[in-house]
């Protein structure tokens, strides 16, 4: 059978439905082909295992390398990018592939991180981010050390324009080990995403299990280039662990408690503090917390040492140093 009579069949069947999933080369290679082949231009491909399936492997890799410059390479293994409908998609084939159906090593698709989130990374932070909802090596490819060839190979195009990568709220497995035990070793800042805020983390956080298992983390973020926001909050926040619950954070916005407790909104709050309004970081939580939940990887407060109150103008982090409580505007 030939691949131009199954085509729009089984890329239904395949569709990505998750940040993993259990594709083979040749699976990825049909939908690669559709994203940066015309259809005329792949209907001399035939995926059936045959004498001549080897002669396939450099016209295919030729069309390829015609119709697009690949954006990033580590040897024999090339990376394609095209943008369709808002979406990056990535493609990395190895060009030196046994077979045609082998020629498709993985795929991964980004959409730029800029939803309508009070504090989103692009008005809160000046940041540019691209987010990765799909990710996935072909089956015949896994166990090779070929995902690190990919995201490493995507992470250094981003960052050459300019654009940190994150990652999706959903990790299975595999995604999962890349974001906590690769990624922080290749970037030059590492942190979580959480209620909007971007949070750094030692590495020996995001290694952590109970970070993913019970901090509620929206995504991981790397990035080469921290904005000066974010390089003020890691300042603030430095030698603290945040897996341990050192330090949280909370949004604090809102007009439901503006009579109620007028303190608690940027510099009213700064005032109350300064006037002694709160005796200690301690009792600043307990207050806060009548009004906001705090967030902490470990779900409770006792540790705290910091606390990032995320104010609709601003950012304060407020610590206890000695018997005083000291504000950071951010």
């Amino acid at each position: 059978m030939k691949l131009i009579d199954i085509l729009k069949e089984l890329h239904e069947l395949s569709m990505p439905k998750g940040h993993a999933s259990s594709k083979s080369s040749a699976d990825i290679g049909i939908e690669g082909m559709i994203t940066l082949l015309s259809v005329k231009g792949m209907s001399k491909y035939d995926f059936e295992n045959s004498s001549t399936a080897n002669t396939l492997v450099e016209p295919l890799v030729n069309d390829l390398l015609q119709s697009r410059s690949p954006v990033a390479e580590d040897g024999q293994y090339k990376l394609f990018l095209k943008v369709q409908s808002g979406e990056s998609k990535f493609y990395l084939i190895d060009t030196k592939a046994p077979t045609v159906d082998m020629v498709f090593v993985g795929t991964m698709k980004l959409e730029k991180y800029d939803e309508g989130f009070i504090y989103n990374a692009q008005t809160a932070f000046d940041l540019k981010m691209f987010q990765v909802h799909w990710s996935n090596i072909g089956l015949e490819y896994r166990g090779k050390g070929l995902g690190k060839v990919m995201y490493t190979l995507v992470y250094q195009y981003l960052s050459s324009k300019g654009y940190a990568m994150a990652s999706d709220g959903l990790l299975f497995v595999g995604s999962s080990g890349m974001w906590r035990t690769y990624m922080p070793t290749i970037a030059n800042y590492f942190g979580v995403m959480m209620r909007d805020i971007l949070l750094p983390v030692t590495k020996a956080d995001v290694a952590d299990t109970t970070l993913v298992e019970n901090a509620d983390v929206d995504g991981f973020v790397a990035m080469e280039n921290p904005p000066k926001l974010i390089r003020k909050i890691a300042y603030n926040v430095k030698g603290l662990s945040f897996a341990r619950g050192e330090y949280g954070v909370t949004n604090i916005f809102g007009t439901d408690i503006e009579e109620e407790a007028p303190e608690f909104f940027d510099q009213p709050f700064i005032d109350a503090v300064d006037e002694g309004k709160f005796d200690s970081l301690k009792d600043l939580v307990k207050q806060v917390s009548k009004y906001h939940d705090i967030k902490t990887a470990t779900g409770n407060s006792k540790n705290l040492k910091c606390l990032i109150l995320s104010f609709s103008n601003a950012i304060i982090a407020a610590k206890q140093v000695g018997d005083r409580l000291v504000l950071q505007v951010i």
